[in-house]
């Protein structure tokens, strides 16, 4: 009879009892995550952050974007350039005064300039007609470094000085950081003046390469040159003189002539500079013809010379006038004075007779601004008989004298 089973050695069960739990390697699990490393926290995080985020651009984002406005527009009016040969103001009467726009940096910086600081009323005004002749950054002598704008106020230019037309404006730039902080503005003195109406050119202001202190503004009256020094002073105030030798509005006034009378010139007209040393044919053409010249020939001369066609003639002028063409001038000085003295050569007519092209004298007179503005201000005269003289705006010459390349004055002449 075969055992039960419970009697009979079972292995397993035995090595179960000896050992009752696994014997391998223990395993090393990782210990729980730090409180700051949770989700939760994170979440929690995060959303702080953008309203911190939203808060901060709801409160600062316009002061901001405010001073970074600033800070650019001030940056381009410290570099701010023109062209020394852009007219930037001019006046030739109370009629006749213009002025280029203010420069949009010096328009968006100084409406921000003068929100904080006390400016005269003459630069809140904008009845005055007024432009910036110059506009850049210039460092005193002791190196603070400022942004220098110089106001013209057009209807003075033509003041007992120059200089009365003008108002220098310092400004003492605002810092990037703070966004409080902002510039600080020193109107300069803005003397004024009695116009005495006489034209004036003033031209964009210049900064000098070889001293920051110190720029130039150049002007011409009544065509003569002339320029203003400026120099920024550590004091915040920019001082503005006329360099020696410059043209200015009293000396011209003072020392201006005369204006010439037409029956004068016309009796003594060749007392004045012969700028021809011989007779010069309008029409050398003509004059080689071996045959003469036909009224054919005369008429079709007339297309391009005019009632001076087949003619020779002698230039003279007054001493404005001929250091003008000497200089080869744009426009010549008020009271300058050309005459013209033709001889006229003789042409055969429809019948082969030979007529003879009359003689005269012609000239032209530069008046005051105002005269004749659309055609240069020159008054014109024509006679062949002194005692019976045309003169004024005459249509023909007018007409001729508009398709002259320098001022309605013709040089050929100055070629034969």
């Amino acid at each position: 009879m075969a055992p039960p089973l419970s009697n009979i050695p079972n292995a397993v069960s035995q090595k179960a009892q000896a050992h009752p739990f696994p014997t391998g390697p223990r395993l090393n699990y990782a210990p729980a995550p730090p409180w700051h490393h949770r989700r939760r926290f994170r979440k929690v995080l995060l959303a702080f952050l953008l309203v911190t985020v939203a808060a901060g651009y709801w409160r600062w984002h316009a002061p901001l974007l405010a001073h970074a406005r600033l800070v650019y527009w001030q940056h381009e009016c410290a570099n701010h350039m023109m062209a020394p040969d852009e007219i930037v103001a001019s006046t030739d009467g109370p009629a006749k005064s213009a002025a280029k726009p203010m420069p949009p940096a010096w328009i968006s910086y100084a409406a921000q300039c003068l929100s904080t600081t006390t400016a005269s009323a003459s630069f809140r005004n904008p009845a005055f007609l007024q432009t910036i002749a110059f506009l850049h950054a210039r460092r005193s002598p002791a190196g603070h470094e400022r942004i220098v704008a110089v106001r013209c106020i057009v209807m003075y230019l033509s003041s007992a000085s120059v200089v009365q037309a003008f108002q220098p404006v310092v400004v003492e730039p605002a810092k990037p950081w703070p966004l409080a902080s902002r510039p600080i503005l020193h109107d300069g003195l803005f003397p004024g003046g009695y116009p005495i109406h006489m034209p004036v050119r003033v031209f964009g202001g210049q900064p000098d390469p070889a001293d920051a202190s110190h720029f130039t503004i150049a002007y011409t009256v009544n065509d003569l040159p002339g320029v203003i020094d400026g120099r920024l002073g550590d004091n915040d105030t920019v001082k503005l003189s006329v360099r020696p030798g410059s043209a200015d509005v009293i000396k011209a006034f003072v020392t201006q002539p005369p204006a010439p009378q037409i029956a004068d010139i016309a009796r003594e007209y060749k007392k004045l500079q012969s700028m021809t040393r011989d007779a010069v044919f309008v029409n050398p053409e003509l004059a080689m013809l071996c045959r003469g010249a036909s009224w054919q020939d005369v008429e079709g001369a007339k297309v391009t010379s005019g009632p001076h066609a087949n003619t020779r003639v002698r230039i003279y002028m007054n001493d404005l006038a001929a250091k003008a063409f000497r200089a080869s001038s744009p426009k010549y000085p008020v009271g300058s004075v050309i005459v013209k003295q033709k001889q006229g050569e003789g042409y055969f007519d429809k019948t082969r007779k030979t007529v003879q092209t009359p003689d005269g004298v012609g000239g032209m007179v530069k008046r005051a601004p105002g005269f004749d503005a659309d055609h240069g201000d020159w008054e014109y005269f024509y006679f062949q008989d002194a005692s019976r003289i045309e003169s004024g705006k005459i249509p023909s010459c007018v007409q001729c004298h508009a398709g002259a390349a320098k001022d309605h004055v013709f040089g050929s002449w100055a070629k034969g």
